[in-house]
Protein backbone atom coordinates (compact mmCIF):
# COMPACT_ATOMS: atom_id res chain seq x y z
CA UNK A 1 0.00 0.00 0.00
CA UNK A 2 1.49 3.56 -0.96
CA UNK A 3 1.36 6.21 1.72
CA UNK A 4 0.89 9.56 0.50
CA UNK A 5 4.35 11.70 1.24
CA UNK A 6 2.23 14.92 2.03
CA UNK A 7 0.03 13.17 4.49
CA UNK A 8 3.57 12.97 6.65
CA UNK A 9 3.18 15.60 9.70
CA UNK A 10 6.27 17.53 10.93
CA UNK A 11 6.92 14.98 13.35
CA UNK A 12 7.48 12.61 10.48
CA UNK A 13 4.76 10.33 12.43
CA UNK A 14 1.88 8.93 10.12
CA UNK A 15 -1.14 10.67 11.52
CA UNK A 16 -4.39 9.51 12.62
CA UNK A 17 -6.11 7.54 10.13
CA UNK A 18 -9.81 8.67 9.58
CA UNK A 19 -12.16 5.69 9.75
CA UNK A 20 -15.48 5.12 7.32
CA UNK A 21 -17.42 7.79 9.62
CA UNK A 22 -14.76 10.32 9.73
CA UNK A 23 -13.67 9.19 13.25
CA UNK A 24 -10.19 9.41 13.38
CA UNK A 25 -8.34 6.34 14.86
CA UNK A 26 -5.77 7.05 17.16
CA UNK A 27 -2.34 6.26 16.04
CA UNK A 28 -0.70 3.09 17.50
CA UNK A 29 2.42 3.63 18.64
CA UNK A 30 5.73 1.61 21.04
CA UNK A 31 3.43 1.82 24.27
CA UNK A 32 0.35 0.35 22.44
CA UNK A 33 2.77 -2.47 21.04
CA UNK A 34 4.67 -2.85 24.79
CA UNK A 35 1.12 -3.08 26.24
CA UNK A 36 -0.28 -5.64 23.73
CA UNK A 37 2.34 -7.71 24.33
CA UNK A 38 2.81 -7.64 28.08
CA UNK A 39 6.22 -6.17 28.13
CA UNK A 40 7.91 -3.03 28.50
CA UNK A 41 8.27 -0.02 26.27
CA UNK A 42 12.41 -0.42 27.20
CA UNK A 43 12.06 -4.40 26.00
CA UNK A 44 10.09 -3.34 22.61
CA UNK A 45 12.65 -0.86 21.59
CA UNK A 46 15.35 -3.44 21.77
CA UNK A 47 13.23 -6.07 20.48
CA UNK A 48 13.29 -3.39 17.52
CA UNK A 49 16.84 -2.08 17.21
CA UNK A 50 18.74 -4.65 19.50
CA UNK A 51 17.23 -8.03 18.32
CA UNK A 52 20.25 -9.71 19.33
CA UNK A 53 20.34 -9.33 23.00
CA UNK A 54 16.14 -10.45 23.65
CA UNK A 55 15.15 -13.72 23.99
CA UNK A 56 13.37 -15.37 21.55
CA UNK A 57 9.86 -15.79 23.96
CA UNK A 58 10.24 -11.65 23.97
CA UNK A 59 10.84 -11.14 20.23
CA UNK A 60 7.70 -13.55 19.61
CA UNK A 61 5.71 -11.36 21.45
CA UNK A 62 6.61 -7.91 20.27
CA UNK A 63 6.20 -9.18 16.77
CA UNK A 64 2.94 -10.72 17.42
CA UNK A 65 1.75 -7.67 18.52
CA UNK A 66 3.13 -5.92 16.35
CA UNK A 67 1.45 -7.49 13.66
CA UNK A 68 -2.00 -7.12 15.60
CA UNK A 69 -1.62 -3.27 15.89
CA UNK A 70 -0.15 -2.76 12.47
CA UNK A 71 2.24 -0.62 13.91
CA UNK A 72 5.07 1.12 11.74
CA UNK A 73 7.87 2.98 13.46
CA UNK A 74 8.35 6.65 12.75
CA UNK A 75 11.11 6.45 10.72
CA UNK A 76 9.59 4.87 7.46
CA UNK A 77 7.47 8.05 7.92
CA UNK A 78 10.83 10.07 8.00
CA UNK A 79 11.88 8.50 5.17
CA UNK A 80 8.98 8.65 2.77
CA UNK A 81 9.06 12.63 3.90
CA UNK A 82 12.64 13.48 3.13
CA UNK A 83 12.12 11.34 -0.05
CA UNK A 84 15.93 9.62 0.19
CA UNK A 85 17.50 6.52 1.94
CA UNK A 86 21.09 6.47 2.98
CA UNK A 87 21.03 2.90 3.82
CA UNK A 88 20.89 -0.23 2.69
CA UNK A 89 20.97 -3.31 4.56
CA UNK A 90 22.74 -6.49 4.75
CA UNK A 91 21.08 -9.71 6.67
CA UNK A 92 23.59 -12.81 6.71
CA UNK A 93 23.78 -15.73 8.39
CA UNK A 94 26.51 -15.28 10.51
CA UNK A 95 28.84 -12.27 10.46
CA UNK A 96 31.51 -13.90 11.90
CA UNK A 97 31.92 -16.44 9.20
CA UNK A 98 34.42 -14.67 7.27
CA UNK A 99 32.83 -15.25 3.92
CA UNK A 100 29.84 -13.06 5.02
CA UNK A 101 31.85 -10.67 6.97
CA UNK A 102 34.16 -10.32 3.62
CA UNK A 103 30.59 -9.76 1.42
CA UNK A 104 29.64 -7.00 4.19
CA UNK A 105 32.93 -5.48 3.93
CA UNK A 106 32.91 -5.11 -0.49
CA UNK A 107 29.00 -4.08 0.41
CA UNK A 108 30.01 -1.20 2.21
CA UNK A 109 33.04 -0.32 0.05
CA UNK A 110 30.69 -0.04 -2.72
CA UNK A 111 28.13 1.54 -1.51
CA UNK A 112 30.44 4.23 0.56
CA UNK A 113 31.13 5.22 -3.10
CA UNK A 114 27.94 6.21 -3.90
CA UNK A 115 27.20 7.93 -0.57
CA UNK A 116 25.48 5.37 0.92
CA UNK A 117 25.75 3.31 4.33
CA UNK A 118 25.46 -0.57 5.18
CA UNK A 119 23.59 -1.54 7.82
CA UNK A 120 24.42 -5.22 8.51
CA UNK A 121 23.19 -8.13 11.06
CA UNK A 122 23.62 -11.69 11.70
CA UNK A 123 20.14 -14.25 11.81
CA UNK A 124 22.31 -16.68 13.04
CA UNK A 125 20.33 -19.23 10.62
CA UNK A 126 17.32 -18.75 12.63
CA UNK A 127 13.97 -17.45 10.82
CA UNK A 128 12.15 -15.90 13.66
CA UNK A 129 15.42 -13.62 14.16
CA UNK A 130 15.72 -13.27 10.66
CA UNK A 131 11.88 -11.84 10.60
CA UNK A 132 13.19 -9.69 12.93
CA UNK A 133 15.71 -8.23 11.33
CA UNK A 134 13.95 -7.71 8.14
CA UNK A 135 11.32 -5.90 10.36
CA UNK A 136 13.64 -3.78 11.44
CA UNK A 137 15.60 -2.80 9.02
CA UNK A 138 12.18 -1.61 7.17
CA UNK A 139 11.10 -0.13 10.67
CA UNK A 140 14.17 2.26 10.18
CA UNK A 141 13.27 3.09 6.54
CA UNK A 142 16.03 1.24 4.42
CA UNK A 143 14.09 0.05 1.31
CA UNK A 144 16.72 -2.10 0.06
CA UNK A 145 18.47 -5.16 1.43
CA UNK A 146 20.50 -8.36 0.53
CA UNK A 147 19.65 -11.47 2.31
CA UNK A 148 20.92 -14.72 3.08
CA UNK A 149 17.73 -16.52 4.28
CA UNK A 150 17.23 -19.17 6.45
CA UNK A 151 13.95 -19.75 5.08
CA UNK A 152 12.73 -22.42 2.05
CA UNK A 153 9.63 -20.93 1.30
CA UNK A 154 10.11 -17.65 0.78
CA UNK A 155 6.45 -16.15 0.42
CA UNK A 156 6.95 -13.42 3.35
CA UNK A 157 10.48 -12.16 1.38
CA UNK A 158 8.08 -11.97 -1.32
CA UNK A 159 5.36 -10.01 0.65
CA UNK A 160 7.84 -7.65 2.02
CA UNK A 161 8.46 -6.57 -1.98
CA UNK A 162 5.18 -5.94 -2.28
CA UNK A 163 5.18 -3.70 0.68
CA UNK A 164 8.14 -1.90 -1.15
CA UNK A 165 11.05 -3.19 -0.50
CA UNK A 166 13.77 -4.41 -2.86
CA UNK A 167 15.53 -7.37 -2.45
CA UNK A 168 18.35 -9.69 -3.41
CA UNK A 169 19.23 -12.68 -2.53
CA UNK A 170 22.75 -13.15 -1.57
CA UNK A 171 25.27 -16.44 -2.24
CA UNK A 172 22.12 -18.93 -2.63
CA UNK A 173 20.01 -19.11 -6.00
CA UNK A 174 16.20 -18.41 -5.64
CA UNK A 175 13.48 -20.34 -6.23
CA UNK A 176 10.99 -17.66 -7.07
CA UNK A 177 11.14 -15.96 -10.64
CA UNK A 178 10.60 -12.66 -8.79
CA UNK A 179 13.01 -12.91 -6.09
CA UNK A 180 16.48 -11.87 -7.32
CA UNK A 181 19.73 -13.49 -6.30
CA UNK A 182 23.42 -13.09 -6.66
CA UNK A 183 25.98 -15.84 -6.41
CA UNK A 184 27.11 -19.37 -8.14
CA UNK A 185 25.44 -22.24 -8.75
CA UNK A 186 25.51 -24.21 -6.07
CA UNK A 187 24.75 -27.56 -7.10
CA UNK A 188 26.75 -27.65 -9.98
CA UNK A 189 30.16 -26.44 -7.74
CA UNK A 190 29.26 -28.98 -5.09
CA UNK A 191 28.72 -31.50 -8.41
CA UNK A 192 31.89 -30.51 -9.65
CA UNK A 193 34.25 -30.65 -6.29
CA UNK A 194 32.22 -34.53 -5.37
CA UNK A 195 33.60 -35.18 -8.99
CA UNK A 196 37.16 -34.45 -7.84
CA UNK A 197 37.01 -36.31 -4.53
CA UNK A 198 35.81 -39.53 -6.40
CA UNK A 199 38.41 -38.92 -8.91
CA UNK A 200 40.99 -39.44 -5.92
CA UNK A 201 39.40 -42.85 -5.22
CA UNK A 202 37.14 -41.91 -1.90
CA UNK A 203 34.37 -43.94 -1.81
CA UNK A 204 32.62 -43.52 1.58
CA UNK A 205 31.68 -39.70 1.63
CA UNK A 206 30.35 -37.90 4.90
CA UNK A 207 28.69 -34.58 4.13
CA UNK A 208 28.03 -32.27 6.82
CA UNK A 209 25.54 -29.80 6.12
CA UNK A 210 23.93 -26.97 7.71
CA UNK A 211 21.11 -26.80 10.14
CA UNK A 212 17.61 -25.88 8.81
CA UNK A 213 16.65 -26.02 5.02
CA UNK A 214 18.54 -23.17 3.64
CA UNK A 215 18.42 -23.02 -0.03
CA UNK A 216 22.39 -23.17 -0.65
CA UNK A 217 22.49 -26.32 1.81
CA UNK A 218 19.89 -28.14 -0.13
CA UNK A 219 21.48 -27.62 -3.46
CA UNK A 220 24.77 -28.19 -2.51
CA UNK A 221 23.22 -32.02 -1.10
CA UNK A 222 21.99 -32.80 -4.49
CA UNK A 223 25.37 -31.69 -6.03
CA UNK A 224 27.16 -34.04 -4.13
CA UNK A 225 24.03 -37.01 -5.03
CA UNK A 226 24.29 -35.89 -8.34
CA UNK A 227 27.90 -36.83 -8.57
CA UNK A 228 27.54 -39.80 -7.12
CA UNK A 229 24.77 -41.03 -9.18
CA UNK A 230 26.53 -40.37 -12.17
CA UNK A 231 29.93 -41.89 -11.23
CA UNK A 232 27.65 -45.30 -10.87
CA UNK A 233 28.63 -45.67 -7.31
CA UNK A 234 26.91 -48.65 -5.34
CA UNK A 235 23.97 -48.03 -2.97
CA UNK A 236 26.53 -48.58 0.00
CA UNK A 237 28.60 -45.81 -1.63
CA UNK A 238 26.11 -43.33 -1.30
CA UNK A 239 26.86 -39.85 0.98
CA UNK A 240 25.81 -40.11 4.37
CA UNK A 241 24.60 -36.44 5.54
CA UNK A 242 24.73 -35.01 9.20
CA UNK A 243 23.87 -32.09 10.01
CA UNK A 244 25.67 -29.59 12.24
CA UNK A 245 24.07 -27.84 14.68
CA UNK A 246 25.34 -24.51 12.99
CA UNK A 247 27.32 -23.99 10.31
CA UNK A 248 30.48 -23.07 12.18
CA UNK A 249 33.65 -24.44 13.17
CA UNK A 250 32.41 -25.71 16.61
CA UNK A 251 29.24 -27.40 14.76
CA UNK A 252 32.05 -28.45 12.10
CA UNK A 253 34.02 -29.87 14.67
CA UNK A 254 30.73 -31.98 16.82
CA UNK A 255 29.54 -33.09 13.41
CA UNK A 256 32.80 -33.96 12.22
CA UNK A 257 33.73 -36.02 15.48
CA UNK A 258 30.01 -38.16 14.94
CA UNK A 259 30.78 -38.95 11.71
CA UNK A 260 34.16 -40.62 12.22
CA UNK A 261 32.91 -42.29 15.93
CA UNK A 262 29.71 -44.32 13.88
CA UNK A 263 31.46 -44.44 10.71
CA UNK A 264 34.61 -45.39 11.17
CA UNK A 265 35.22 -46.57 7.35
CA UNK A 266 34.79 -43.27 5.87
CA UNK A 267 37.58 -42.03 3.53
CA UNK A 268 36.33 -38.25 3.00
CA UNK A 269 34.41 -35.52 4.37
CA UNK A 270 32.46 -32.74 2.51
CA UNK A 271 31.38 -29.59 4.23
CA UNK A 272 29.18 -27.26 3.64
CA UNK A 273 31.60 -24.09 3.90
CA UNK A 274 35.35 -23.53 4.72
CA UNK A 275 34.37 -22.43 8.21
CA UNK A 276 32.37 -25.55 9.41
CA UNK A 277 35.51 -27.46 7.42
CA UNK A 278 38.30 -25.42 9.80
CA UNK A 279 36.44 -27.23 12.55
CA UNK A 280 35.98 -30.70 11.11
CA UNK A 281 39.80 -30.91 10.74
CA UNK A 282 40.12 -30.32 14.17
CA UNK A 283 38.28 -33.09 14.99
CA UNK A 284 39.90 -35.79 12.50
CA UNK A 285 43.27 -34.47 13.70
CA UNK A 286 42.19 -34.79 17.61
CA UNK A 287 40.72 -38.45 16.43
CA UNK A 288 43.89 -39.61 15.20
CA UNK A 289 42.56 -39.28 11.59
CA UNK A 290 45.30 -38.17 8.78
CA UNK A 291 44.28 -35.45 6.04
CA UNK A 292 44.05 -36.83 3.23
CA UNK A 293 46.21 -39.82 3.89
CA UNK A 294 42.52 -41.54 5.80
CA UNK A 295 40.24 -38.38 5.20
CA UNK A 296 39.95 -36.49 2.31
CA UNK A 297 38.34 -33.29 3.27
CA UNK A 298 36.97 -30.12 1.67
CA UNK A 299 35.30 -27.06 2.19
CA UNK A 300 33.00 -24.37 0.11
CA UNK A 301 33.71 -20.46 -0.19
CA UNK A 302 37.34 -20.24 -0.25
CA UNK A 303 37.97 -17.78 2.82
CA UNK A 304 41.48 -16.63 3.23
CA UNK A 305 42.10 -19.10 6.21
CA UNK A 306 41.59 -22.22 3.63
CA UNK A 307 44.92 -21.42 2.29
CA UNK A 308 46.58 -21.21 5.50
CA UNK A 309 45.11 -24.36 7.34
CA UNK A 310 47.88 -26.84 8.39
CA UNK A 311 46.35 -29.06 5.96
CA UNK A 312 45.67 -26.05 3.17
CA UNK A 313 41.85 -26.54 1.88
CA UNK A 314 40.22 -28.41 -1.31
CA UNK A 315 37.25 -26.11 -1.80
CA UNK A 316 35.05 -23.78 -3.83
CA UNK A 317 35.66 -20.48 -4.08
CA UNK A 318 33.32 -18.07 -4.59
CA UNK A 319 33.80 -14.34 -6.21
CA UNK A 320 33.08 -12.50 -2.89
CA UNK A 321 34.00 -9.24 -3.63
CA UNK A 322 31.90 -9.75 -6.73
CA UNK A 323 28.92 -10.88 -4.66
CA UNK A 324 29.44 -7.85 -2.26
CA UNK A 325 29.83 -4.57 -4.28
CA UNK A 326 26.97 -6.15 -7.07
CA UNK A 327 24.60 -7.07 -4.19
CA UNK A 328 25.13 -2.94 -3.36
CA UNK A 329 25.09 -1.75 -6.95
CA UNK A 330 21.97 -3.96 -7.64
CA UNK A 331 20.55 -2.57 -3.98
CA UNK A 332 21.03 1.16 -5.02
CA UNK A 333 20.12 1.28 -8.50
CA UNK A 334 16.56 -0.07 -7.02
CA UNK A 335 15.97 1.79 -4.49
CA UNK A 336 16.56 4.88 -6.44
CA UNK A 337 14.70 3.59 -9.79
CA UNK A 338 11.79 2.55 -7.75
CA UNK A 339 12.03 -0.80 -8.34
CA UNK A 340 11.35 -4.09 -6.34
CA UNK A 341 12.10 -7.30 -8.32
CA UNK A 342 15.98 -7.71 -9.31
CA UNK A 343 17.48 -9.68 -11.78
CA UNK A 344 18.91 -12.88 -11.19
CA UNK A 345 22.86 -12.46 -11.28
CA UNK A 346 24.96 -16.03 -12.03
CA UNK A 347 28.51 -15.86 -11.26
CA UNK A 348 31.25 -18.24 -12.43
CA UNK A 349 33.15 -20.51 -9.49
CA UNK A 350 35.97 -22.18 -9.33
CA UNK A 351 36.97 -25.90 -7.56
CA UNK A 352 40.42 -25.25 -6.01
CA UNK A 353 42.63 -28.22 -5.00
CA UNK A 354 44.93 -27.88 -2.10
CA UNK A 355 46.33 -30.39 -0.24
CA UNK A 356 43.12 -32.02 2.14
CA UNK A 357 42.27 -34.19 -0.84
CA UNK A 358 45.57 -34.88 -2.96
CA UNK A 359 47.17 -37.13 -1.22
CA UNK A 360 50.89 -38.14 -0.76
CA UNK A 361 51.34 -34.78 -3.30
CA UNK A 362 50.04 -32.74 -1.07
CA UNK A 363 53.08 -31.48 0.60
CA UNK A 364 54.72 -30.18 -3.03
CA UNK A 365 51.44 -28.15 -3.84
CA UNK A 366 51.69 -24.17 -3.03
CA UNK A 367 48.97 -22.89 -0.34
CA UNK A 368 47.33 -21.28 -3.47
CA UNK A 369 46.22 -24.99 -4.88
CA UNK A 370 45.65 -25.63 -8.52
CA UNK A 371 42.67 -24.47 -10.07
CA UNK A 372 40.52 -27.84 -11.99
CA UNK A 373 39.03 -26.76 -15.11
Amino acid sequence: METDVQNINNKGEQPAATGSRGRRRTTVGIKDVAARAGVSVASVSNALNRPEIVSDELARRVSAAIKELGFVPSATARSLRTGRVESIGGLFFDLANPFYASVARHMSSTAADRGYAVTASSSDQDVFREEMSLDFLYGRGIRGIAVSTARHDVGPLLRLQERGMSLVLVAQGSPHPDLGWIGVDDRRAMSELTEHVIATGRRRIGVINGPGRAIQHENRMRGVRDAVRRAGLSDLAQPIEIMASAPDMAGGRAAARTLVERFPDLDAIMCINDYTATGALAALQETGRRVPEDVALTGFDDVDVARVLAVPLTTVRQPVEMIGRRAAELLIDAVESGTHILPPTPLDHVVVVRGSTTGTTHNLQTPEGRELS
